[in-house]
């Protein structure tokens, strides 16, 4: 019998060619179809880029890939990433002919004329900008990414972590490209998601029996259910006081609300009815009371779209986690420590922007930006939690692995875009790129010097001029510290995390490194100091050597700062003074350069004396 079920397999190769067949079809029955446009702010911001079409295109390769290793080494996934691809084409294309959806974010001709773009306008001309919404891009890489989780043994840890990594290449390629809107790929996530739950998901009598006991009559009706009831009771309550522009109603309801969660965790821990119907039912409340409150606020603050996006990513993880950690391992979690901390300051931004309608643009923005950080944290925290379930006593050697697959995926991945872009990364692309809101441009300033430490060859000066530009002079300098920190910790983790044992083993094979081990271990500072001032090497090299060598990290952070602190101060009023350049400016941009150089070489020499011996002294073996 099992012999003839592996027989029937190949049944499922017709998919390809029905697929195709399929999206022709429902092409023609939408001709004169009233279409609606997708687009979103967020689309703007997102410049073309020619050179992720390799990515978009690899989406084909990495797919006929998989199907050929599932089909040869596990049978089983490969059924089950089918049937997957079987169920998330059933909904689009329902999804296309219920809502016929276009967009129209392909540039009209392209800056550049090379290979990448022929290849870009070769795509536009079979590929119409028409049924778009959800992307089936981002859904069949989504397939892509569950069937390799599920894969036996035989794939390994690495191969899944770049696999992982290749999909979310994928998946931002469709919006560099143009080939969808932001919100074309957002709802392909719960597509995915749902159709996990229709082919991943095992639904053991095991578990239906579970289920049946969690939902008994004695867990479900008991006094803490009923005060989460009727906060979930209050959420139109809230819904219709705002919309009557009763803020201050909208606001005490809230209130109200936010009380109940407080007290029915307490009052069932008294009572003890404590169940796992109860943590669910609680947790749930919650986020829909948040979600909620995030809707309401979206025609007022364009941002929020940001902050319910997240939201989504992170709930449809969670749902995932809590079914398998559930089904698996009978484990049902409630809110930690960090979910509860992300909980409350959500309620908390929320709650204050409906009451005050009049925060400033600025700092309303920057709350809702905090506030997504924090959701994504309480993603990856959830995620470290759900995987030391599942992975057990092998979760140190795992996340071992993991982390570093996936830092040499994304430092790869980012040098290849900056090889490809270097001559395109100018000052005035930077600021063209920049927003204007102050808070906004800090974020995307930082960003961009942590993408800088991954690319290698940007040169960091580009970035001191840009904050020189875009802020005053004592914010200037504060966001050169603050970019400079970033591109310090970031290489020094890269290097601890790739290459600190080979690093080792390097020192104690080759004995002419004796001196500048003996350095570097006796007087840290003086080393890092001496590497930055002489500019030995790329900084971002020196920052992944020193790491890789495991020097002290705070003589690492302060002879790094130290030892760049003369082009944070140079580059910020050299960019302070673009478009108004005088020699008194430019002169006393150079006196603080070579002041602050002098500075810091008699710092050497004093910390040297202080040691006892020249900086050079001892250095031979």
């Amino acid at each position: 019998m099992n012999g003839g079920k592996r027989d029937n397999d190949y049944q499922y190769l017709w998919f390809l060619p029905l697929y195709l067949l399929a999206f022709v079809i429902v092409e023609r029955v939408n001709i004169g179809a009233e279409y609606h446009t997708i687009h979103m702010f967020m689309d703007d911001l997102i410049p073309f880029s020619e050179i992720f079409v390799i990515p978009y295109l690899s989406w084909h390769v990495v797919t006929v890939a998989m199907i050929i290793y599932l089909f040869r080494n596990d049978r089983e996934v490969f059924r089950k990433m089918m049937q997957f691809f079987i169920v998330g084409a059933i909904m689009s294309f329902a999804a296309f002919l219920i809502y016929p959806s276009c967009h129209s974010l392909r540039p009209d001709s392209f800056e550049r004329d090379n290979m990448l773009t022929w290849i870009v306008s070769m795509i536009y001309l079979v590929d119409t900008p028409t049924n778009v919404c959800p992307s089936m891009h981002v859904i069949g890489s989504m397939g892509l990414m569950f069937a390799a989780m599920y894969a036996n043994e035989k794939l390994s840890i690495q191969a899944k972590t770049a696999m992982a990594v290749t999909v979310f290449f994928i998946c931002v390629s469709t919006l560099f490209v143009k080939q969808h809107s932001i919100v074309d790929a957002v709802v392909a996530l719960p597509v995915s998601f749902a159709a996990w739950g229709l082919s991943f998901n095992d639904a053991s009598p095991e578990v239906g029996n579970k289920l049946r006991e969690v939902m008994s009559r004695k867990n479900i009706v008991n006094l803490p259910n009923a005060i989460t009831l009727l906060r979930l009771l209050l959420i139109p309550v809230i819904v219709r006081l705002y919309l009557g522009e009763m803020y201050a109603g909208s606001f005490a309801v809230t209130a109200v609300a936010v009380i109940t969660d407080l007290i029915d965790g307490a009052v069932a821990r008294r009572t003890g009815c404590v169940t796992d119907f109860g943590k669910f039912f609680d947790s749930a409340v919650s986020k829909v009371l948040i979600a909620v409150l995030i809707i309401c606020l979206v025609p007022e603050y364009r941002w929020m779209w940001l902050l319910l996006m997240v939201m989504l990513f992170r709930e449809l993880s969670q749902i995932i986690y809590s079914y398998i950690l559930f089904s698996r391992y009978d484990r049902v979690y409630s809110s930690r420590w960090y979910g509860k901390i992300c909980k409350a300051y959500m309620t908390t931004v929320t709650a204050a922007l409906i009451m005050w309608q009049g925060i400033p643009r600025p700092a309303a923005n920057l709350m809702i930006i905090t506030c997504s950080g924090i959701v994504l944290f309480t993603m990856l925290m959830y995620t470290r939690m759900y995987l030391q379930v599942v992975w057990g006593d092998d979760y140190p050697a795992n996340v071992s692995a993991v982390s570093r697959t996936l830092v040499i995926s994304l430092w790869v991945m980012v040098m290849i875009v900056a090889l490809c872009l270097h001559d395109r990364i100018s000052l005035s692309a930077i600021l063209s790129y920049t927003p204007s809101d102050p808070y906004l441009a800090v974020i995307v300033m930082l960003l961009m010097f942590a993408l800088k430490t991954l690319s290698v060859f940007f040169y960091s000066g580009v970035l001191f001029l840009a904050n020189g530009t875009l802020f005053s002079l004592p914010a200037a300098i504060a966001m050169n510290i603050a970019g400079a920190l970033v591109m310090t910790f970031e290489g020094y983790f890269i290097g601890n995390r790739l290459a600190g044992e080979q690093l080792q083993d390097i020192e104690e094979k080759y004995s002419k490194l004796r001196g500048l081990v003996r350095l570097k271990n006796e007087k840290p500072f003086i080393f890092v100091l001496l590497l930055r001032l002489l500019k030995m090497m790329n900084y971002d090299i020196g920052s992944m050597y020193m790491g890789a060598a495991r020097v002290k990290l705070p003589q690492y952070i302060a002879g790094s700062l130290l030892g760049i602190f003369p082009d944070i101060i140079l580059y910020a009023m050299i960019g302070r003074g673009l478009g108004d350049l005088n020699i008194s400016r430019t002169a006393a941009a150079a006196i603080a350069y070579v002041g602050l150089s002098v500075t810091s070489m008699v710092v050497i020499k004093l910390l040297a004396d202080r040691y006892g011996e020249e900086p050079g002294k001892g250095v031979r073996p």
